[in-house]
């Protein structure tokens, strides 16, 4: 459902400004992230759509994951996808025929202890990709330095001799690349690598016993009185819930001299909220801080004006070095004093609304609104 013009950015747009991303961390084949103690993600199946597909079509990959650990990643990590032909996954270890590479539908610091991410990606196949078979090959990697994340899945036989290279690329899956036209007849292939839960996800928490409501026409938003989520939008007489994982937004802060982001929202950073009417909007004052030293501060204001809702990182002040990379959140539409806006028909560039003279009503409509979107603030190691 759409209920503004202004659902415009995509979340690969954004970080794509500050991190140079290697294909998978290949420069790096066997380092090893920063890793949180307890952090210890599995992943437990992968269902490929078909046995075979055409080229110049697109096979759906649906992956389970879950963190079998103690506790959740303190950075974000990004799932690698390698494409290579069945036998020669390691002729060429930092060249694979192409990638997929995506970002979770879920950032790895909310992985809490024992919950699944189930969520389905797409391999689009090159036109020119010749008929034969070819596995997919998949991992874990940091994208601010390059380095992969053991895992407990199997390695490739492509060696020389036969055996498996630890550069911590998994094969998953197999599959048949058919010429372009040729219908495909086979079925979905599922392997499983561990036992999937009985309970695929938690049971969401409650949602608050108070709330606050912003419009008063065709479009409200309902609130929660304290923290920035939104709890329902109403058009008229219908309802759609807000986060189902009653998750605050997610905050991304850069440390001084350290090209990593890191998610504000885990310890030993936190974020404070403090909430304020604002005209007929809602204002929610954030106070970033890394164990007791302030870092950044900024304001989310929620407003909405007919059928139009529009939530904006505003006021944004950096302390110490440190800088605020991103906000995410669901629908954050637009940015203002000390904030910018990334959006995917400018490549990831960063832009500032007031001074852009680009028609964002325009460029909205053309967007997709089912994805998270990002406001950025500081730009850094943006050239």
């Amino acid at each position: 459902m759409r209920t503004g013009a202004y659902w415009a950015c995509v979340a690969a747009a954004a970080l794509c400004v500050f991190l140079p991303r290697a294909m998978g961390g290949e420069n790096v084949p066997g380092g090893t992230p920063a890793e949180t103690a307890g952090f210890r993600p599995q992943l437990l199946q992968v269902r490929i759509d078909a046995g075979s597909v055409p080229a110049a079509e697109s096979l759906g990959v649906t992956y389970w994951w879950q963190n079998a650990g103690s506790a959740p990643c303190d950075v974000d990590e990004r799932v690698f996808v390698h494409v290579c032909r069945l036998a020669e996954p390691d002729a060429a270890p930092q060249g694979p025929l192409w990638s997929a590479d995506h970002d979770p539908i879920v950032q790895t610091h909310r992985w809490r202890p024992g919950r699944v991410i189930s969520y389905t990606s797409h391999v689009s196949i090159p036109a020119t990709l010749q008929p034969g078979n070819y596995v997919l090959l998949v991992g874990l990697y940091l994208p601010a330095r390059g380095t992969r994340r053991e895992l407990d899945l199997p390695l490739p036989s492509g060696g020389p001799d036969g055996t498996a290279a630890n550069d911590r690329r998994y094969q998953v899956a197999q599959f048949t690349v058919l010429p372009a036209g040729t219908k495909s007849h086979e079925g979905p292939r599922v392997q499983t690598f561990h036992p999937l839960p009985p309970a695929m996800e938690p049971s969401p928490s409650p949602p608050p016993v108070h709330t606050t409501g912003v419009g008063n026409g065709p479009l409200s938003l309902a609130l929660d009185t304290e923290r920035p989520r939104i709890i329902a939008w109403r058009v008229e007489q219908d309802e759609l819930a807000g986060d189902p994982d009653d998750e605050e937004p997610e905050v991304v802060m850069f440390k001084p001299n350290d090209p990593c982001p890191y998610p504000a929202n885990v310890r030993p950073w936190s974020v404070m909220w403090e909430a304020r009417n604002a005209g007929t909007g809602r204002v929610y004052g954030a106070t970033v801080k890394y164990e007791e030293t302030p870092c950044a501060k900024f304001d989310l204001a929620f407003t909405v004006s007919g059928m139009q809702a529009e939530i904006a990182l505003d006021h944004v002040a950096e302390f110490g070095g440190y800088a605020l990379a991103c906000v995410r959140m669901e629908r954050i539409v637009s940015a203002r004093n000390g904030a910018r806006i990334a959006i995917p028909l400018a490549a990831g560039q960063l832009i500032t609304p007031a001074e852009s003279g680009r028609d964002f009503a325009a460029i909205a409509a053309k967007s997709p609104v089912n994805r998270p979107c990002h406001a950025l603030g500081s730009p850094r190691g943006f050239a």
